[in-house]
């Protein structure tokens, strides 16, 4: 498929979502309509463009009719068994917009614009609940000034609500960071029971930091009258060990620093 276009909207849903393909190619599909069973050896987009803009937070919907008095099917049915071999986008970009202010410096979550993203994920697989995957590369650069020069890591989420992360590793051209993950998602319903484990180690520039909270350069850029805080090129290194449930967290390591300045344990 080459310069597809498409915009559409859902009143009550999304105000917006637009998508223009440059290219794109689907390549050794097979669906198996009785088995309930998708299998794609791969998937390829570039120049693809994505932007979605959601309803405003104070926008009432009276466009959507009820749905009180329609009966529901509640015939249960088996999940569908997706697998993608590989995906591949080249030179793409994406929106998000959740608020119709204009977009404030540093990371805005509500205004969010990548563009340059360059992604390969391997191992794509889905069923009900349960999805892992592997992202083998990602690069994109952010509206704010954040550049990811790499990004990779193995993903997965079981069917009973577990998130489990494994050698994540994300670099720019002055941070790094590595993480292993394991994360109950009832954490999120406040299960005290829920069980939690990271391990993580960052090398975090102040440069990057300015670019996600633009107020914290005034503490780490040099100034022509006074020496500043932190130097725009220090690293805060972090090392952090946790582990337990979400009632009794055991924090086995907490390292904070930053050479010459400051270190907590």
């Amino acid at each position: 498929l080459s310069h597809v276009d498409l915009a559409m909207s859902m009143p009550g849903v999304f105000d917006t979502l637009q998508v223009y393909m440059g290219d794109g190619e689907l390549a050794g599909a097979n669906i198996s309509l009785a088995r309930q069973w998708v299998d794609v050896h791969s998937v390829d987009i570039a120049q693809g463009h994505y932007r979605y803009v959601a309803l405003p937070s104070d926008e009432d919907d009276t466009s959507v009719e009820s749905t009180a008095d329609v009966p529901i099917d509640t015939t249960a049915t088996q999940p569908w068994e997706v697998r993608v071999h590989q995906v591949k986008l080249v030179d793409n970009s994406a929106s998000y917009i959740t608020s119709t202010a204009e977009p404030s410096r540093g990371m805005d979550f509500s205004h969010i614009e990548a563009s340059r993203i360059n992604l390969q994920l391997s191992d794509v697989y889905n069923r009900g609940g349960e999805l892992h995957l592997s992202l083998d590369t990602l690069s994109f650069y952010e509206r704010s000034g954040l550049c990811v020069t790499q990004a990779q890591c193995h993903f997965a989420m079981t069917d009973d609500g577990v998130l489990r992360l494994s050698d994540f590793i994300l670099r720019t051209p002055f941070s790094d960071l590595s993480a292993t993950a394991d994360v109950d998602m009832s954490l999120m319903d406040n299960n005290p029971e829920a069980q939690l484990r990271l391990l993580a180690q960052a090398h975090l520039s102040c440069r990057d930091i300015a670019y996600i909270y633009p107020d914290a350069a005034q503490y780490y850029i040099h100034s022509t009258r006074h020496r500043s805080i932190l130097p725009i090129h220090d690293v805060i290194a972090a090392n952090i060990d946790i582990d337990g449930v979400a009632r009794d967290i055991v924090v086995d390591k907490f390292n904070l620093s930053q050479m010459g300045v400051f270190t907590l344990d």
